[in-house]
Parts: C-alpha cells; structure tokens; sequence
C-alpha cells in the first residue's frame, strides 16, 4: 500500500469507528484485533461484523466511502487483505 493510501486509510477508520453506538464500537474493535491477530471467528460473527462495518461506512459521507472503497479495493489487488 503506498504511503498516500496508509493514511488516508488511517484516516478514515476512525471516521468509520465514530459513526457507531459505543458497544458496538467495543464489538467492532475487538473483532477487529482477534482478525489481526490470526484468531478465529465464527461465520455468524464475521456475518455481523461485516453488516456492521458496512452501515458505518455508509454513514460517511459518500467521498470518504468512495475514498475507502478504493483503498480496500487496491490493499485487495495487493494481496494484503483477502
């Protein structure tokens, strides 16, 4: 990922964080980190995470959506996310 994407990304992430309610800010996190970390995770959870992460980048406004789409979009042709 090139440096410009690293932090814009590192940017937007909080953005995508304060959009949520407090607990599911907590849920998302730690997820998040166990995701990190190699640890595993259920289908049903990572169904959950998935639809929670999604509504709060919908809460964005839509050029930092747009933004974060292409960075996920260019870390996945890199080969850095699955």
């Amino acid at each position: 990922m090139d440096p410009l994407a690293a932090r814009q990304l590192g940017e937007l992430m909080p953005k995508v964080f304060a959009s949520l309610p407090g607990g599911q800010r907590e849920r998302l996190g730690s997820y998040l980190e166990r995701v990190r970390a190699g640890l595993p995770t259920a289908p049903a959870e990572d169904g959950a995470m998935n639809q929670l992460m999604n509504g709060a980048i919908r809460a964005l406004p839509d050029p930092n959506q747009k933004r974060l789409q292409e960075i996920i979009q260019g870390a996945i042709e890199l080969g850095l996310l699955p």
